[in-house]
């Protein structure tokens, strides 16, 4: 998770790792966890007493913690500029301490995101 306390206050992007052959593998269970992870987040932002109960009652936090946390936590999908970003700040952190050689272009591969979730795809390309 990559934060920040940027002029936009507290932002954070989450990314989901698969490797390359088990996408091009699965490429219908990538899309489908991508799908459902989408209707958790719309589950959540319309349902947040609900989501708070839910998540309270597996794990150890208090539902009224939860549900605090729900007001300041806003949870979707998205591939913009934004994450774009955040990526290559990773990706280049990475690099420079030798753990690895990844950019946006060849470590994100959009079509599963565009596929399952319309329109969460809009980083300049």
């Amino acid at each position: 998770m990559l934060t920040d306390d940027s002029a936009a206050k507290r932002s954070g992007s989450g990314y989901i790792a698969a490797s390359t052959a088990f996408a091009v593998a699965h490429p219908e269970t990538v899309t489908a966890v991508l799908g459902a992870l989408e209707k958790a987040s719309t589950f959540i932002a319309g349902n947040p007493d609900e989501a708070a109960r839910i998540t309270a009652g597996h794990t150890r936090a208090p539902e009224k913690t939860m549900r605090s946390l729900l007001d300041d936590i806003k949870f979707a999908l998205a591939l913009s500029d934004h994450e774009k970003t955040g990526f290559d700040e990773v990706a280049g952190s990475l690099a420079r301490t030798g753990q690895g050689d990844v950019t946006f272009a060849t470590g994100v591969s959009p079509q599963f995101l565009e596929q399952a979730v319309p329109g969460a795809v809009s980083y300049t390309k």
